[in-house]
């Protein structure tokens, strides 16, 4: 079972990074009006798979034993991270906000007079959280 500990290794740290990226992803490309909304759906969305998951697990299990299904699970896992990779919009997706490169720049600066985000213009809604995925 090392490679089940190893594949949950890369399968963990690819989640993460891809959420990373869908967040920002997010987060430069949804209207700031329906960004809650948008992420409430997507929140659901991904939560409601996980019941679904632990519902159906257990039957196949039983009925294909549990090395098949581990391994068609981890299979299909890869050709579902992967697949938006296929469409172009998605690999060309443009980055709409712009910095020096520098990582002070990433940083969020408010301007108390102005009450606006001195990095893109925002403004302040007192989360202050729009920057904390970086650009």
């Amino acid at each position: 079972m090392p490679w089940l500990i190893a594949a949950s290794f890369v399968a963990g740290v690819g989640s993460s990074l891809s959420a990373i990226a869908w967040d920002t992803s997010l987060q430069e490309h949804i209207p700031t009006g329906a960004l809650s909304r948008v992420s409430a759906y997507d929140d659901l969305l991904s939560y409601l798979a996980i019941p679904v998951g632990l519902l159906t697990i257990g039957p196949l299990s039983q009925s294909f034993g549990p090395y098949a299904v581990t391994t068609v699970s981890g299979l299909l896992f890869i050709v579902i991270v992967v697949l938006p990779l296929a469409a172009p919009a998605v690999r060309g997706l443009p980055c709409t906000r712009h910095h020096s490169g520098r990582v002070s720049d990433l940083r969020p600066r408010w301007c108390p007079r102005a009450g606006r985000c001195t990095l893109c213009g925002a403004i302040d809604n007192e989360s202050g959280l729009h920057h904390y995925t970086a650009p």
